[in-house]
């Protein structure tokens, strides 16, 4: 054998040896780089609250030989749901004008409407967005006024514990456009009074378990309070039914709840205040 080929043979299997070495240390270094005891994740481990909930979003992140890290989990759900409201109590104040009115008795708007109200909810980990819309088959409209409520709004939670379909948490939510007032009572000037946008921070808890068999419960109930002093709108509403099993797609629910919800706008010296509740049914789609 000659001088060159002893090299060529010595090369080749210097190449092939370290080939070997990389393809076996490969997943040793993949498991030091994504956590060893003494790292991040064997410090995460060792936090039993905080372990847990970032374990759970992001299964691996807190366990110290995963080779890997999986993504947050992306939920949601889409919701239809027809409302029928009594307004138990509404009335218009206009101190600079000496303008008092209540809005069923004297401006004779009606006292019972009915909505449709669509949400939409994507939820990322332990955060989600909501988008409302509420398209009202009969609204606040009378003889001598309207009272026209915001009809989009928008909304975000965050679930502090959240584990097995039961969801506990916070939230926040603002209306996109401003609460509108008009009239025109024989005696007084028409006018139409633009008042300021609520603002509200809750609580919501939910409870929608992953069966795969049968019909299972579904639960959800919020409570919101105002953020702002001009527009103060205080609600709290209750739902329960029946899910049915865990499909590919996702999962039904038909519900029927309560709802009662208080206001109180104010734009310099006008104010107006009202009080309604109503009961819902409703179908609910989670994925």
């Amino acid at each position: 054998m000659s001088g060159l080929d002893i090299v060529k043979s010595v090369t080749t299997r210097f190449i092939s040896a370290l080939l070997i070495g990389l393809v076996i240390a490969l997943p040793a270094r993949a498991q030091l780089y994504f956590g060893t005891p003494d790292q991040a994740p064997g410090f995460l481990s060792n936090l039993p609250l905080i372990g847990s909930a970032l374990e759970q979003d992001m299964p691996g992140v807190a366990n110290p030989w995963s080779p890997l890290v999986w993504p947050p989990r992306i939920d949601g759900e889409v919701r239809l749901r027809a409302i029928g409201i009594t307004m138990t109590q509404g009335k218009f104040g206009d101190r600079t004008r000496g303008i008092y009115f209540d809005l069923h008795k004297d401006l004779g708007i009606v006292d019972r409407v009915v909505t449709v109200e669509t949400m939409a909810r994507l939820q990322l980990s332990r955060l989600s967005l909501r988008i409302h819309y509420e398209a009202y088959v009969r609204g606040f409209v009378g003889q001598w006024g309207e009272f026209d409520w915001p009809q989009f709004r928008l909304g975000a939670d965050v679930d502090l514990f959240s584990r097995n379909g039961f969801r506990l948490g916070a939230n926040l939510d603002g209306n996109l456009n401003h609460p509108v007032f008009t009239y025109s009572h024989p005696g007084h000037d028409p006018e139409r009074v633009s008042l300021a946008r609520p603002v509200t921070a809750g609580v919501h808890l939910a409870y929608n378990p992953f069966g795969t068999g049968g019909l299972s419960p579904s639960f959800e109930t919020r409570a919101r309070w105002p953020l702002r002093q001009y527009s103060r709108l205080t609600e709290y509403e209750i739902a329960a039914g029946l899910k049915t099993p865990q499909t590919v797609l996702g999962r039904g629910a038909l519900r029927g709840g309560w709802r009662y919800t208080e206001i109180e706008c104010r734009e310099r010296q006008k104010e107006l205040s009202a009080k309604w509740s109503g009961v819902f049914a409703e179908y609910v789609f989670l994925y």
